[in-house]
């Protein structure tokens, strides 16, 4: 039976021993201990973790020196941190695609996953709140610059475009996570924080002027509500969908991928899929 939910683990040349006790444990078991280390402790690092995340994205979208980079490279940094801290807690999600990703192949239970995705929301919707309690009306603003730029966006994707571009970025985010850390079954946990960290700085120095803070629901949910509420602007709330639908379809088609890989279906299948879902944006939006 597989644990409630996996557990990345930082120690080199130690076994899944942490996954196995979960798996191991009786569902009806009633013991307040293990009913918070099931069932508390998980979310609750993940609402700690996601908050931490989107009140320094926050942060690194106000005016510096060569933003687009900036961000990139310590989005990458944050969620390796983030990573190394609260692997053995809770998995290190931070990003229902992730948590999607991985209820889809087995490793997450429904009600634990559920509880997360809550938690990364909620968690995302105070960072907003924490952001806004910190910073002037103007600075606030700016932090969505490229989020609000309705014209300026449209020069680099549309909503069609941005929607496949979604699905790219969460499907390669899942897939790192999937391939570096389910896959060993949580025993090389720096490998795939290292992995996630580079896709995340990757995914997101591609998608700052296309679909702004990409590849997770959670942070656009905290964005979309941030900017509805105290910026009379619900530009980034009627665009939710595409966060919405684009990140579980990147779940699915990830997880799809890493079930494939298990059951040695032709690698060219995948990388056929992929080029698809590279080429379609363009070809969409072309006239």
């Amino acid at each position: 039976m597989q644990p409630y939910v996996l557990k990345l683990q930082f120690t080199e040349d130690v076994d899944d021993t942490s996954n196995r006790k979960h798996s191991e444990q009786s569902l009806n078991s009633i013991d307040t201990a293990n009913f918070l280390q099931k069932f508390i402790t998980p979310p609750l690092a993940e609402l700690v973790g996601t908050a931490i995340l989107g009140f320094i994205n926050m942060f690194l979208s106000l005016q510096s020196t060569n933003q687009q980079l900036t961000s990139a490279v310590y989005d990458g940094v944050i969620t390796f941190v983030l990573m190394a801290v609260f692997s053995n807690i809770s998995g290190a999600h931070f990003n229902p695609v992730i948590t999607m990703a991985v209820g889809f192949i087995g490793h997450c239970r429904f009600i634990i996953g559920t509880l997360m995705i809550f938690c990364q929301l909620l968690g995302s919707f105070l960072a907003a709140l924490l952001s806004k309690a910190l910073l002037t009306d103007l600075a606030f603003k700016s932090t969505f610059k490229y989020s609000l730029a309705e014209d300026e966006r449209l020069l680099y994707s549309n909503p069609t475009q941005a929607f496949f571009l979604e699905i790219l970025f969460s499907f390669m985010i899942a897939c790192a996570y999937l391939f570096n850390g389910v896959r060993t079954q949580g025993r090389h946990g720096q490998l795939c924080a290292v992995n996630v960290a580079l896709t995340r700085s990757l995914v997101t120095y591609v998608g700052y002027r296309t679909v702004g803070h990409c590849a997770n629901m959670a942070i656009s949910f905290g964005d979309s509500i941030a900017t509805a509420l105290f910026l009379c602007n619900s530009r980034l709330w009627s665009l939710l969908y595409i966060a919405v639908f684009a990140d579980m379809i990147g779940a699915f088609l990830a997880a799809l991928s890493y079930c494939g890989n298990m059951i040695n279906v032709g690698e060219k299948n995948f990388a056929f899929m992929l080029l698809v879902l590279l080429t379609l944006p363009w070809y969409l939006g072309s006239d």
